[in-house]
């Protein structure tokens, strides 16, 4: 009987120095994270971070309202720029799992304005920005025009010509994902924003993932402020970016969705979007489909991918062998990125 008290005692105190353990890791990343917004006057924060598929940090840092001292909440939604994409290739996963396209077909197959085109590029090529799909110029990145279609939002850019032979290099492009989310439409037969909240969200939990839609009054939403946090930023229409650009959401939904990842799409699929893609000569991307893929120096592999909007910067970083998983949210176009993130991750390895 004493034998097992003693047992009993010393995994108590196991679990105990466990938990401390957790407690001085969030500690030592507050501190960075409160170095960051001091030096970048970044009003508000928010953080989530996750070990094997569970939160162990969850936290708003800050103000989501400087003038009402309205502070950041662990549910306040940020503008999320480009990581929207890496929620767009969830959807395209889904329709590939259930059999509804394939990687390699043709954009052309799906969306008849490209066959005009002199090369056609691939799903696979046009989500890991190697379609030759242009991307903004001038200053469509600050449009206020308001779409009321993915559709009405291609009429952009659809009839623009191919930047290069697809495979042959890699360039960004934002419109790319928009045409991607038409394809999800049109595979669907369902809206793109509907088929994201009822395949996508809703399955895996993700509350408080929504199209910013301008004119609407988005509930517990920041407000947005401009580089270094003193005024309000520019006033910016998402509509013609939802599937590439377009949402709002939270540091904790970006991260239950790398947790909840393999429940609504197979092993096979997520291998696929985080594989790197080579062109045509060989070179290596360091990109998959909605992920970027990097190293490092010790041969550590990093799942990341960053957002930057007007007002508002966020980053998703994945250790998948360590199966840590952060994301970050701010209310200013802050300057971050994968080394800052990695730096807090590496605290709960």
């Amino acid at each position: 009987m004493l034998k097992k008290s003693l047992i009993l005692v010393a995994l108590l105190v196991c679990f105990q120095a466990q938990a401390q353990t957790i407690e001085e890791k969030i500690e030592q990343a507050k501190v960075k994270l409160v170095q960051l917004m001091e030096d970048q006057n970044i009003p508000g924060l928010s953080v989530a971070v996750s070990s094997a598929g569970q939160f162990v940090w969850q936290e708003g840092m800050g103000f989501a309202d400087i003038k009402n001292k309205k502070p950041v909440e662990v549910d306040t939604k940020f503008r999320i720029g480009s990581i929207s994409k890496t929620m767009t290739t969830f959807g395209l996963g889904l329709l590939y799992d259930n059999g509804k396209l394939n990687w390699d077909d043709s954009l052309s197959t799906y969306l008849s304005q490209f066959k005009k085109q002199q090369h056609q590029p691939t799903l696979r090529q046009v989500a890991g920005h190697q379609g030759g799909i242009r991307h903004y110029k001038g200053t469509e990145f600050v449009s206020k025009r308001q779409f009321k279609s993915i559709a009405e939002s291609m009429t952009v850019f659809e009839n623009d010509k191919l930047l290069f032979a697809p495979g042959t290099q890699y360039q960004y492009s934002t419109y790319g994902y928009v045409a991607l989310g038409r394809v999800i439409e049109l595979v669907s037969e369902q809206n793109y924003l509907e088929f994201m909240k009822e395949k996508v969200f809703q399955p895996l939990g993700m509350t408080n993932t929504i199209p910013e839609d301008a004119g609407k009054d988005e509930s517990n939403s920041s407000l947005l402020y401009s580089k270094g946090g003193k005024r309000p930023a520019m006033e910016v229409n998402q509509s013609s970016r939802w599937a590439g650009g377009g949402f709002l959401s939270t540091p904790t939904d970006i991260v239950q969705m790398i947790n909840g990842a393999s429940q609504v799409l197979a092993i096979g699929t997520l291998y696929e979007l985080i594989a790197p893609q080579n062109l045509k000569n060989g070179k290596k991307t360091g990109y998959g489909m909605g992920f970027r893929i990097s190293q490092t120096e010790a041969g550590q592999m990093i799942v990341h991918h960053g957002g930057r909007s007007a007002g508002a910067r966020a980053f998703l970083l994945v250790l998948p062998a360590e199966q840590i998983a952060v994301a970050i949210c701010t209310n200013t176009e802050a300057d971050f990125g994968v080394q800052e993130v990695y730096e807090i991750a590496k605290l709960f390895m």
